[in-house]
């Protein structure tokens, strides 16, 4: 298994470029960011930024563990340094789509708000270039299906 010692992405990398185009996740409705091997931000989207309440600028650059903060609804957390989706594309390990609490922060104050239940998909993704690795985060808040799933569908 080919291991990748910390600090090894560069603090604003481009993710690696598919067929040119680039992964253009700035388009996206849905709350998307790409991390490199070690965990640091690379790319961070608009709709990320109004989930979580930070910027881009705020972002990028930071380990991906430090700004989401995500956390299992059992409270374990999902983020956390040595991750095992990063370390699940180093071996070719597939990880399904799971939820996972979040809790946003305001932008300006930085004051916390109301937890928030995402699910999340990782997508590995490698250059023909031979670069290291990135994942793409995709997010989708699935607060108020959970919730309705729960105390069952009702229509009157």
């Amino acid at each position: 298994m080919k291991t990748y010692p910390a600090g090894a992405g560069r603090r604003h990398a481009r993710p690696p470029s598919r067929g040119g185009a680039g992964l253009r996740i700035s388009a996206s409705p849905e709350p998307a960011f790409v991390a490199d091997m070690d965990g640091s931000i690379t790319e961070w989207n608009p709709a990320a930024a109004e989930l979580f309440g930070i910027t881009a600028r705020s972002a990028v650059g930071r380990r991906c563990y430090d700004v989401v903060r995500g956390r299992h609804p059992d409270g374990e957390p999902v983020c956390r340094s040595g991750c095992p989706f990063l370390a699940g594309l180093v071996e070719d390990r597939g990880a399904g789509p799971f939820d996972m609490d979040v809790t946003p922060r305001r932008r300006g104050s930085g004051a916390p708000q109301q937890k928030r239940l995402i699910e999340i998909r990782h997508v590995a993704l490698r250059s023909e270039a031979g670069q290291d690795p990135v994942m793409l985060h995709l997010l989708h808040d699935v607060t108020l299906l959970r919730r309705h799933e729960r105390v069952g569908w009702r229509i009157e």
